[in-house]
């Protein structure tokens, strides 16, 4: 008999060890639910960037191999708005051109006057005009291999 209760408790205190090691889950009790995980919300930043009518693009240093700082930025639908374009990248010429949808081979939406570019360091403020609500592609004219990234109007 005290073989019996020796071998039950060893088997209980290997069970409770499995368990808490990474054993299989016990199931939630009887009634509990259990959430997915959701999308996060814009951040208010993100949502105040759409907005206000204001996008900040910068080309750090090597921005020609390594692209823009941020590739993804929002602007409001059907209200112009500024692209403050700031070129980090020291003595290298940058600029930002926008392309509806993703196909960067047709011509632009939106260039600057002559492709104009900003020689680093220095800095712009490109006037959008208002733009259809959609997907567009900004890309550097001179390195839009690398210097690509997605403007969402909304």
């Amino acid at each position: 008999m005290t073989l019996v209760v020796m071998v039950i408790g060893a088997v209980t205190i290997i069970g409770s060890a499995c368990s808490s090691k990474g054993g299989t889950a016990a199931a939630p009790p009887s009634g509990a639910t259990t959430t997915a995980p959701t999308t996060a919300a814009p951040t208010e930043s993100e949502s105040t960037a759409a907005d206000s009518g204001e996008v900040t693009l910068v080309a750090p240093a090597n921005a020609s191999t390594l692209g823009f700082e941020t590739t993804e930025v929002a602007a409001p639908a059907g209200k112009p708005f500024t692209i403050t374009f700031e070129n980090k990248d020291p003595g290298i010429p940058h600029n930002v051109v926008i392309y509806a949808g993703t196909d960067t081979s047709k011509d632009p939406v939106w260039a600057p006057k002559g492709n104009a570019t900003v020689t680093g360091v220095g800095d712009t403020k490109y006037e959008i005009p208002a733009l259809d609500a959609g997907v567009y592609t900004f890309t550097c004219s001179i390195h839009a291999a690398v210097m690509t990234g997605t403007l969402t109007v909304q």
